[in-house]
């Protein structure tokens, strides 16, 4: 888990709207992370169901209110194409998992390049070079 995680707003609140410690909470983005690594490298979590996604991470509460507090938390986001994204996934998944995205060459999902089949944009769909 990234440092700043533990001690964010977004972690407090989750805590809150599931109503479990944030312990917990933790534990429910670290094994949130780990399936998304696993299954959904891209970042486009939302190819499972929301119940295999609680399956996944052991979570044994409601898993529509999981999904819909890690949407309000902006942990996922909604996607009109992939359903639900890891929220910055492509900023913030570790160096393996950005190695392994590299060398395959299929890119991360992100709200700008998701509609593009996650293929990177290039100088003439945004006037920059795209990111290393």
């Amino acid at each position: 888990m990234k440092r700043d995680a533990i001690n964010h707003t977004k972690l407090k609140k989750l805590s809150r709207l599931l109503d479990v410690p944030a312990y917990q909470a933790v534990g429910i983005l670290e094994s949130l992370w780990h399936l998304t690594g696993r299954e959904a490298i891209r970042g486009d979590i939302g190819k499972l169901t929301d119940q295999d996604i609680a399956y996944a991470i052991d979570y044994r509460g409601d898993e529509t209110q999981l999904i819909e507090s890690l949407v309000r938390c902006r942990w996922l986001d909604r996607h009109k194409r992939f359903r639900l994204l890891v929220h910055d996934w492509n900023e913030h998944a570790d160096d393996t998992i950005k190695k392994r995205i590299q060398r395959s060459g299929i890119g991360f999902c992100t709200p700008e390049t998701a509609d593009n089949g996650g293929q990177r944009r290039t100088t003439a769909d945004n006037g920059r070079l795209p990111a290393p």
